[in-house]
This record gives C-alpha cells, structure tokens and sequence, in this order.
C-alpha cells in the first residue's frame, strides 16, 4: 500500500473510495473532487457577468465546509463578488460559509423525510422564484 495514501485524506471521503484505492494500489493522486469538478467545468469563466449563483445541499450543516461542492461553489462566487444563495434540504443556521450570502431550507417544517423528498423539485423552484424575485426587486 502506498503511505502517501491515507485513508484519512481530505480527498477521501464518501465518495472518495474508488480514489483511494486507486492511490493506495495504482499509485494515483487525490484531488479534492468539488475544485476539480468546477475547474473541468471552468466555472470561474462562467460567474463572469453572472448577477446571482444558486447552488444546493440536501443537508446544509456542520459537514458543509468539509469540501462539499456547496463549500468550493460558494468559495468562486466570494472571490469573483457573485452572491450566492444554497437552498438545502435542511438548514443549521449556525454554519457559516465565507462566500455563502444565504441559505434556505426548503423543507416544509413538520413534514416527512419521503414527503419533503418528493416535495423537492417543487419546493426548488418556488424557492428559487421567490428569491429572484427578491434579489431583483432589490437591485431595481
């Protein structure tokens, strides 16, 4: 096995197993998955001209900063001066995210895990109506 591998890597987390063994048995190299995603993706390019970003979570809590997609998007956006707004699952209102401007939990207070799930692409999108809406009534 290879030392430089280990197991506690930050680049090794839940979906970090195929990357692991790679690195431990072929001799690959971790990279943390959400950076290299939005690189590929050349997402800095992208927020050029963009006026508002939206990203999501199903769960916006403690593990968030730990380099969840939602933690490297809202990193960009601070740097290029793009709002952007996480509409998640759940919500801790403790976190928080440098680059983050606001987080929304879209769940219905009270309702079940299988009905907030199959509520979700509804919720969405009346969220993200609502917080256009806002964000443009705001610029006006």
């Amino acid at each position: 096995m290879n030392p430089k591998a280990d197991p506690q890597n930050e680049c090794s987390g839940a979906a970090g197993g195929l990357g692991f063994g790679i690195a431990a048995f072929l001799g690959g190299k971790l990279e943390q998955g959400s950076r290299a995603v939005l690189d590929l993706l050349g997402f800095e390019k992208l927020l050029e001209g963009a006026s508002l970003v939206f990203t999501g979570e199903g769960s916006y809590d403690e593990q968030t900063p730990d380099g969840k997609l939602v933690c490297e998007v809202a990193r960009y956006c601070g740097r290029s001066g793009v709002p952007c707004v996480v509409l998640a699952g759940s919500v801790v209102p403790e976190v928080e995210i440098a680059g983050v401007t606001a987080a929304f939990e879209i769940s219905r207070f009270g309702a079940r895990k299988q009905d907030a799930l199959d509520a979700g692409p509804l919720n969405l999108r009346r969220f993200a109506k609502h917080v256009t809406r806002l964000f443009v009534s705001a610029k006006a």
